[in-house]
């Protein structure tokens, strides 16, 4: 009678652990938040352009970040 009193006892106590432990949820939410705090997604690369023009019947490039809305380099002579 005594081991069947430890084997029940040993049961509801797994029992009692396997639904602790599946009710516990976590949301992606809590680990990245939202927009609300402040938080902003950023691209990991640097999206570059190479813009054009022409001064005095010369043509120059020069290149242009899209991501930072900077230039990158100075006007170079292509011909």
């Amino acid at each position: 009678m005594i081991f069947m009193n430890k084997r029940t006892m040993v049961l509801v106590g797994l029992c009692f652990l396997m639904i602790f432990f599946q009710s516990q949820t976590v949301s992606a939410q809590s680990f990245y938040g939202t927009k609300e705090e402040g938080r902003v997604v950023e691209p990991l690369g640097d999206k570059r352009v190479w813009r054009y023009t022409i001064i005095n019947g010369k043509k120059y490039k020069r290149l242009w970040s899209e991501t930072k809305k900077k230039w990158l380099s100075d006007w170079i002579l292509i011909s």
